[in-house]
C-alpha cells in the first residue's frame, strides 16, 4: 500500500487499538488525528445526564480557536492541549472516569491543528464515513448475507458514491497550500543531516606507533635525481630484482647509461662512438 500511494499528512480514526496500531505501522510519519465527536461522545457517556450540557458546551469551546492570533504551529497545539489537561483537572473529583477518557489520546485531539485554520472542522472528525454505516445496515437488512465478496464491494462502493455526492472539498489558499508543503517536508521527507566534519591533527614524527616513512627519492653521485616507481605499481613483467626505472627505460628503447645526460653528451656519443658499441 505504502509503495502505490502517496503517504498521506493525517489520518482520522476512532479509538480502536487494533486501528491505531494498524496506522502506525503502515504510515508511521503520518499525524494522527482522533476524532472529536466520538471523543465527545464517550465522554458525556460518563456524566449524568442533568450535567452533559455544560460539559458538552466546555468540551468544545476547548477546540475554538476564532479568539486566537496564533497560526496553525506546535504552539498552538501547545495552548490546546493546556485546556485539555485544566478541563479535566476541573472534573476530576467529580467524575474521574470522564477526565480519564479527557486524557486518552490527547495527542491525537490536537493534531489537526498543525493544518491550515480553514481545515480544521473537516479534519477533526470521520463523522462523514460514519454516517455511511447506517445507510449500509439498512440496505443489508433487506438480504441477511450477501452472495459474495463482488456483491459486498458493490454495496459499498454504491453507498459512498451516494454520499460523495454531499462531500464539500476544502479551500486551497496560497498560504494553506505552503503551510502543507511545509508540513510534508518536515514530516515525510526530513533533510538529510550532513556528517559532522572531523579535524584530524597531525602526529609526532617520533610516535612509534606509525611506520617509518619508505624513501621514495633515491640519489646517485653523478647521476640525476631518480624517481623510482612504488611497490603497487610493479609491473607483473619485471623480477624481483629488476628496478622499475631500469625496467621503464628499456621499454622505450632508451641507453639507461644516457640518463642524467644532456644534448651535448648524446651528440658527442653518436659522433665518436666508443670501440665496444
Amino acid at each position: 500500500m505504502t509503495a502505490a500511494w502517496r503517504p498521506p499528512l493525517v489520518i482520522v480514526s476512532g479509538g480502536a487499538a487494533g486501528l491505531i496500531g494498524a496506522i502506525e505501522q503502515v504510515y508511521p510519519k503520518a499525524l494522527r488525528q482522533r476524532c472529536v465527536i466520538r471523543q465527545c461522545r464517550n465522554l458525556l457517556a460518563k456524566i449524568l445526564a442533568g450535567m452533559r450540557a455544560e460539559v458538552e458546551d466546555a468540551y468544545w469551546k476547548i477546540f475554538d480557536t476564532e479568539d486566537l492570533k496564533t497560526p496553525p504551529s506546535p504552539k498552538l497545539v501547545e495552548i490546546i492541549d493546556a485546556r485539555i489537561g485544566d478541563l479535566a483537572a476541573k472534573y476530576q473529583g467529580i467524575y474521574p472516569a470522564a477526565a480519564r477518557v479527557l486524557l486518552t489520546d490527547r495527542v491525537g485531539l490536537t493534531a489537526c491543528l498543525r493544518f491550515p485554520a480553514e481545515h480544521h472542522h473537516r479534519i477533526r472528525h470521520s463523522d462523514f464515513v460514519e454516517r455511511t454505516f447506517g445507510e449500509t445496515r439498512r440496505r443489508v437488512k433487506v438480504i441477511g448475507r450477501r452472495p459474495g465478496e463482488t456483491s459486498c464491494f458493490t454495496l459499498v462502493w454504491a453507498v459512498l458514491d451516494r454520499a460523495s455526492r454531499g462531500w464539500r472539498g476544502l479551500t486551497m489558499t496560497a498560504d494553506g497550500l505552503r503551510l502543507l508543503q511545509d508540513l510534508r517536508r518536515s514530516l515525510l521527507e526530513p533533510p538529510r543531516h550532513l556528517r559532522p566534519r572531523t579535524v584530524t591533527t597531525a602526529a609526532p614524527a617520533d610516535d612509534p606507533k606509525l611506520p617509518a616513512p619508505r624513501p621514495n627519492l633515491i640519489m646517485k653521485p653523478g647521476s640525476a635525481v631518480q624517481v623510482l616507481i612504488t611497490q603497487t605499481c610493479r609491473s607483473p613483467r619485471m623480477s624481483k630484482g629488476d628496478s622499475p626505472a631500469v625496467t621503464l627505460d628499456a621499454r622505450r628503447g632508451i641507453d639507461p647509461r644516457s640518463r642524467g645526460e644532456g644534448d651535448r653528451g648524446r651528440r658527442r656519443r653518436d659522433r665518436f662512438p666508443s670501440p665496444t658499441s
